[in-house]
């Protein structure tokens, strides 16, 4: 008995193959299987289920709704093409473009470089360097305000804090003393410009260096899903599907 098992196991055995389409039907393609009419029909019940969701938004849609986009966009075979959303207006568009070619190490070196400069001059300037950051932070990359109010509950405290900025004060006005009131006025108002010119090119160095570092991740593996796209004041947004790592 072992042995015609045995001569049963290594007797050459019929082979199942697919079945075919046939010869006569040759011209409508291959034979589809289950797994083909499977994926098939999850297709076609996936795209009535957005054809629906349009229809059910076109019903629900508001006749007086208007958008200027729906002028000024232009229509290729059915498609709407729009504008790239740019941003950068005036003197300041061919530098904003120069400084977004950069790498990311060229623009890292000149944010520490621009930092240091205004840390230099808000230690000999506080004021002045306190109103350009409140001046630069009203339209900030997060969208919200940077200034900070601070409610004072007894008297005492607030004195402590106006006595605080009077010193301050006074510490910047003791190396201009020999200076014409005119003249160190003029002088304040250079270095305020100056500030507030640092300040907000501070700024959009950090938000093109955080664009410049996700455009690099962008690059590489993972599907992701764009939220929201580079503005000029924020960096782009993206999503990426969570990966369950071995």
């Amino acid at each position: 008995m072992a042995l015609e098992s045995a001569f049963r196991k290594v007797s050459p055995r019929r082979t199942h193959k697919e079945r075919a389409q046939p010869k006569s039907r040759e011209k409508w393609g291959l034979l589809e299987k289950h797994r083909d009419y499977v994926e098939r029909a999850q297709s076609y019940h996936r795209k009535q289920r957005r054809l629906k969701a349009l229809r059910q938004r076109a019903t629900f849609r508001n006749p007086d709704e208007f958008y200027y986009k729906m002028i000024h966009a232009s229509n290729r075979g059915g498609t709407l093409s729009l504008p790239h959303p740019t941003k950068y207006r005036g003197a300041d568009a061919k530098e904003d473009i120069r400084l977004r070619k950069l790498d990311a190490q060229t623009l890292q070196t000149k944010l520490a470089h621009e930092q240091a400069e205004f840390d230099r001059l808000a230690a000999e300037y506080p004021t002045a360097a306190a109103r350009a950051l409140a001046a630069c932070s009203g339209g900030n990359a997060s969208g919200t305000r940077g200034s900070h109010v601070r409610f004072s509950s007894a008297t005492g405290e607030g004195t402590q804090v106006c006595n605080a900025i009077s010193s301050r004060m006074g510490q910047a006005n003791v190396t201009h003393g020999d200076e014409h009131p005119e003249q160190h006025q003029r002088k304040k108002e250079l270095v305020e410009e100056d500030l507030y010119r640092r300040a907000h090119r501070i700024q959009r160095l950090r938000t093109l260096t955080h664009q410049v570092w996700i455009e690099c991740q962008v690059r590489g593996r993972g599907s992701k899903a764009k939220i929201r796209g580079f503005t000029g004041k924020r960096a782009a947004i993206y999503r990426w599907r969570p990966e369950r790592k071995r």
